[in-house]
């Protein structure tokens, strides 16, 4: 077979290692008696044009879901030229009736600017305006009538959630849906579910008497029932207003956007009516002004009505996954495949090196001593790591690197203690810039160049001469200080740990994106000797970790690349 043979665009003129294997093996089970498989693809395999070969070769219609437009965008660019199509949200199309001189220019707003853009997301036609341009013509339905057209339709996760909810067959039947970074799959279910409601967004549209429905509100009642009954109550109050504005059918911009957000109301207290849902109550206030927060406690309950959407076949696949995230996604055991493919990068140009210190942890004046990072840690403390973080920066002056405190607190710390801070380390600190400004601006120095970021996980890489080196200056912890999670502690003791592994394995991978590429993990913090027992380590990961008795040497550099 050769990616031709897979409908791979001229790019692809040969298979990396091991990953024409990969399609036989996930063709095979999305075509096998399962519904669902989990595909545990690691860094360099290729994931991307082995899902796509994937989709070419399964019949039927398949559906695409990335996490953010730049990854959708990414898999456009690959794979355009070989029939995918893609779909965005609304706001991503111009509404072309509401330019000035359009179909329905007259719903546009008094004060609205010359050439000011308008976009579908504040369409008329969204209630119920007749437009014209909805035959031929308007950006965002003729994209919808592409994508019914195609057999391989790329979204992202909230643009599908919302069509679910709201028009399941929009873009038609799906016969397999593919959710690429897959491990974050519930979190996207659990991020749509969300309800908030707050004494000013009922006020805004003319319904704040349903505030007073009952003492609910003045009890700070976490009981979910009581909320449920609250939410059925106020349906019926919520469908009558929605028809008394389409009444009065008022050319008005603000009418519009009052039938928006009432519509948008009406969809969360369906929400909240849901059954089989275990929801977390939040109360906060601000400028005396209550607001509630309603999340699911689990996304499991919710993945077929708001994600897999009656799809025959399910596909989720990232370099992370676990078997686990079956279970986060409401899938028995006896429902999936797991796959994992093993990383044909050689372990020995990747290596995950736990630094190990072994001297009496008690005895402050020992600088041979362990050091366990925890809210108990001294100002002692971290003066050693951070000494033994400078002497091992010192050594690997001709190269680049990033240093992963977890926090910005502990972040801002390493620059203030470390002798290189004023140099070449350089910090990304709370609201100086954004992460995508940092990360540039790091990718643009030169050598010795040393990145302090918080957390760098998916969407970001640097391959080659970008970064020779990652130091895990601490293992990372999950805070339990929000009630959810507090709530999911409870309920899977080992949860928090499974989210800082994901963590982990995400921030290893950054750095090798190449078979002839190379990185070094370095794992500072004692804390690893007892968490990497509870942490789920996918085989290539395990593949890698070594012990160093004091600091490594550092690697020689074999391929002096600057990148692609």
């Amino acid at each position: 077979m050769t990616p031709q043979d897979c409908q791979l665009p001229p790019k692809f003129s040969e298979f990396y290692p091991g990953q024409e294997q990969g399609i036989v093996k996930l063709v095979s089970s999305i075509s096998g008696p399962k519904r669902a498989t989990l595909f545990c693809a690691p860094t360099g395999f290729g994931k991307t044009p082995a899902l796509f070969a994937a989709c070419k070769l399964f019949p039927g219609r398949k559906l695409i879901l990335t996490g953010t437009i730049p990854l959708q965008q990414q898999f456009m660019t690959d794979f355009e030229s070989a029939g995918l199509v893609q779909i965005k949200g609304q706001r991503n199309y111009k509404c072309l009736a509401l330019d000035e001189g359009g179909e329905l220019s007259h719903y546009r707003p008094w004060d609205a600017s010359e050439g000011q853009r308008f976009t579908c997301e504040q369409g008329p036609c969204k209630v119920g305006e007749r437009c014209e341009l909805k035959r031929e013509g308007c950006s965002k339905y003729d994209a919808i009538r592409e994508a019914r057209s195609s057999d391989v339709v790329i979204a992202n996760y909230a643009y599908w959630m919302a069509m679910v909810e709201v028009s399941p067959d929009v873009l038609g039947r799906f016969d397999l849906i593919v959710c690429d970074e897959g491990h974050t799959a519930a979190d996207w279910i659990v991020k749509f579910a969300t309800v908030e409601l707050s004494e000013s967004r009922l006020e805004g549209i003319n319904l704040g008497e349903l505030w007073g429905l009952g003492s609910l509100w003045e009890k700070d009642s976490k009981n979910i029932g009581a909320w449920k009954a609250w939410a059925e109550n106020a349906l019926p109050e919520v469908r009558r207003s929605i028809e008394t504005q389409k009444e009065i059918g008022s050319k008005d911009f603000m009418n519009m956007e009052l039938l928006f957000a009432l519509s948008k109301l009406e969809r969360d207290l369906v929400k909240l009516t849901t059954d089989n849902v275990r929801w977390v109550v939040e109360r906060s206030v601000y400028r005396g002004r209550q607001k509630f927060t309603m999340t699911p406690l689990w996304a499991a309950p919710l993945a077929e009505r708001t994600l897999f959407a009656g799809i025959d076949r399910i596909v989720l696949t990232s370099a992370t996954i676990t078997e686990e995230v079956g279970g986060h996604i409401g899938l028995a055991n006896e429902d999936f495949n797991y796959i994992e493919m093993p990383s044909t990068f050689d372990a020995k140009r990747r290596p995950i090196i736990y630094v190990k210190f072994d001297g009496d942890t008690k005895d402050k004046e020992d600088r041979n001593r362990k050091v366990c990072l925890n809210r108990y840690s001294t100002e002692s403390d971290y003066q050693l790591l951070v000494d033994r973080l400078d002497e091992f920066i010192g050594a690997r002056l001709d190269r680049k690197g990033i240093v992963l405190p977890v926090s910005f607190d502990r972040g801002d710390m390493i620059a203030r203690m470390s002798k290189w801070g004023s140099s070449i380390l350089h910090t990304h600190s709370r609201g100086a810039v954004s992460t995508k400004m940092a990360v540039d601006r790091f990718k643009r120095s030169n050598a010795p160049s040393v990145l302090c970021s918080r957390n760098i996980g998916t969407g970001y890489d640097f391959p080659y001469r970008e970064c020779d080196y990652v130091v895990i200056f601490k293992i990372p912890v999950v805070p339990i200080i929000d009630a959810v999670m507090k709530a999911r502690k409870k309920d899977d003791s080992g949860y928090p740990d499974y989210l800082a592994g994901m963590e982990i394995v995400q921030n290893v991978g950054r750095g090798k994106r190449a078979h002839d590429d190379q990185c070094e993990i370095v794992i500072f913090d004692g804390n690893w000797v007892w968490f990497q027992h509870r942490m789920k380590k996918p085989k290539w990961f395990r593949r890698a970790m070594r012990v160093s008795e004091g600091l490594p040497e550092p690697m020689v550099i074999e391929e002096r690349k600057v990148g692609k």
